[in-house]
């Protein structure tokens, strides 16, 4: 039931990056909505320094641990959960544009 199931590992991706292993460079989509967050220093050092790593931009690399995040989020909750959260999502046809 989980919604992500059939999209891309980004983190494997990233992975397979940073360790030089043969890899397609496909990064996560980083247009729509932008938002500001407030993060603790270390996982700040940690994000940049995967940058330096992968040679991805920090939005690509936060997309691909949000992404990881919300798989595992919806493979730990019960299938009545996830129906109520993605009734309360708004998809939209061009829900970037907005």
């Amino acid at each position: 039931m989980n919604p992500l199931t059939h999209d891309p590992s980004y983190v494997k991706i990233l992975a397979n990056k940073i360790n030089n292993d043969p890899v397609v460079d496909l990064k996560p989509v980083t247009g729509g909505k932008q938002f500001s967050i407030r993060i603790d220093y270390l996982t700040v050092q940690y994000i940049d320094a995967i940058c330096i790593a992968s040679d991805w931009s920090k939005s690509d690399v936060i997309a691909a641990l949000i992404q990881r995040g919300l798989f595992d989020l919806f493979n730990r909750l019960d299938t009545s959960r996830i129906i109520e959260i993605k009734e309360n999502c708004r998809f939209e046809e061009n829900a970037n544009d907005k």
